[in-house]
């Protein structure tokens, strides 16, 4: 590694030569006193080699032009069969002769390579380092009729998806194609909590949840009046009754023993199942905090006097004001063309993301336990033993630091953008140390369809409880969208949000 620093400590240039064995050693240029003219060029004429090699190539003799031998060089009137004779034998070279009259050999030139020149010159070796394609990924697979749609019943529906590239699918097509059989053991447990279905199963309430959120409406009684002129009998193979549509009693009823457990581990389940059709590699982790707002208002309290919702806080974030409500940050899995979720926790919305950082860090690694190679986050967790925590797990740092921090060695990489180089592993470049950055920008059109295609930015319970369920249902929806775009063979649709929503053509 070779860093150059400025008396004011600041790093202005670091260029890595690949992995070699140890030990390593890092060798620093710092310059005491700055040149007036660019420093750039100060550097170059500090290394160049002012050897021979550059004037030799200026001086050296040019060697005279040996005409090559021609029929006319032979004796006029010889007959055709001598002439052949004697072009092979003038053809023929006499190597003793040429040996004697040949000037002497002019010994090779050769410029010895130094670590100096290795860093600054046009050689690099940064395609050699193991980080080499740490950010490409494949595309999303192919699946055939026979693979889904045929076991269910949708190789007419098929057709529509593979010829109409306009058709965006249907919500009974991501019910149908996915399976709900975990909601009958949570209803199994349930049961022996004194729990009795009020006219639905627990895995029919599910999916009239899911569905009330895919239509954007915030309130049960909004989904009711919504779902009143709806002609029931589409949703005929995708609901066992769908007739009955649950009431807003239904939905206080329920929520009453459905705990964020069971939501957590159907999440888990789906992230699973995208891990194994290959529409989430896990490599490369970017993530994120989101506000939630409660439904209690900013300021509101009961009778008794006390909060309406205890467990909300008030949410200041970038000197912006987000009212009272609870924070979640989520994990995404950054695979090129994707970006979907694999893990998220909530809290109250003052916390402190920099202090709930190595713990939620250790949850992730312990409850998505795959090969994860680098983790991305921004601003908001910058702390030397954050830094140090990612590190030791296993994964790169990809934390950007502020100007004015000095716990490390800045580097700066593109304008007003400082990282430390101690985050920068071995033999990786700093372009690519900046792009894996720039995919931290996934978390952030993950958390897009919260409020523009849902209208779940707000919640319509209080608790911390019901905003976990909350963000749960969320992230499911997106993984049941990419998995069901999976299924019926439409990449172009496993990142769109407005698809599978209709539920007529």
């Amino acid at each position: 590694m070779i860093v150059v620093i400025l008396p004011d400590n600041r790093v202005i240039l670091l260029m890595q030569l690949g992995d070699f064995p140890t030990p390593r050693k890092t060798y620093t240029f710092k310059l005491e006193i700055v040149p007036k003219g660019g420093i750039m060029n100060y550097i170059r004429r500090l290394f160049r080699h002012k050897g021979k090699h550059k004037r030799g190539r200026k001086n050296r003799p040019q060697e005279e032009v040996q005409p090559n031998h021609v029929i006319w060089d032979y004796p006029a009137k010889t007959p055709a069969r001598q002439q052949g004779v004697a072009a092979e034998k003038r053809a023929t070279p006499n190597v003793a002769l040429e040996a004697l009259t040949a000037p002497p050999a002019r010994k090779p030139r050769y410029k010895q390579v130094t670590l100096p020149d290795l860093a600054f010159g046009s050689k690099s070796f940064f395609k050699d380092v193991h980080t080499r394609f740490i950010d490409r990924f494949p595309p999303v697979p192919s699946v055939t009729c026979e693979d889904f749609c045929a076991p269910a019943g949708l190789a007419g529906e098929w057709k529509y998806y593979q010829e109409l590239p306009g058709f965006r699918g249907l919500f009974q097509h991501l019910i149908i194609l996915n399976s709900f059989s975990y909601w009958d053991g949570v209803e199994t447990e349930l049961r022996e909590a004194d729990f009795h279905p009020k006219g639905f199963s627990v895995k029919e309430f599910v999916k009239w949840d899911l569905l009330r959120h895919s239509s954007g409406a915030l309130f049960t009684t909004q989904f009711q009046a919504l779902a009143a002129p709806w002609d029931k009998s589409v949703l005929a193979g995708a609901f066992d009754h769908p007739e009955l549509v649950p009431e807003p009693g239904h939905f206080s009823y329920y929520y009453r023993f459905l705990r964020p457990g069971h939501y957590k581990a159907f999440f888990l389940a789906l992230v699973r199942e995208c891990v194994r059709y290959g529409l989430i590699i896990p490599r490369i982790a970017v993530a994120d905090g989101v506000f939630l707002r409660s439904w209690a208002g900013n300021f509101t309290k009961d009778k008794a006097g006390n909060p309406t919702d205890p467990e909300a806080s008030i949410t200041v974030h970038g000197k912006k004001h987000f009212g009272k409500g609870f924070t979640t940050i989520a994990f995404f899995a950054w695979c090129g063309t994707r970006c979907l979720p694999v893990f998220c926790t909530t809290y109250t919305g003052s916390i402190s993301e920099k202090a709930v950082y190595q713990e939620t860090v250790r949850d992730f690694k312990s409850t998505v336990q795959y090969p994860w190679k680098a983790l991305a986050y921004d601003l908001g967790a910058d702390s030397a033993t954050n830094r140090q925590l990612t590190r030791g797990e296993g994964m790169i740092c990809v934390m950007p630091a502020k100007e004015s921090e000095n716990y490390g060695t800045r580097v700066e990489i593109g304008a007003k953008r400082y990282f430390f180089a101690e985050d920068i592993p071995d033999g990786m470049s700093l372009n690519k140390f900046g792009r894996l950055y720039d995919h931290r920008t996934g978390a952030e059109s993950g958390f897009s369809p919260l409020d523009l295609a849902y209208n779940m930015k707000e919640m319509s319970r209080m608790g911390l409880a019901a905003a976990s369920i909350h963000m749960y249902k969320y992230f499911t929806l997106l993984l049941l969208h990419a998995l069901t775009a999976y299924k019926v063979n439409r990449s172009d649709l496993v990142m769109s949000s407005k698809a599978f929503t209709a539920m007529v053509l």
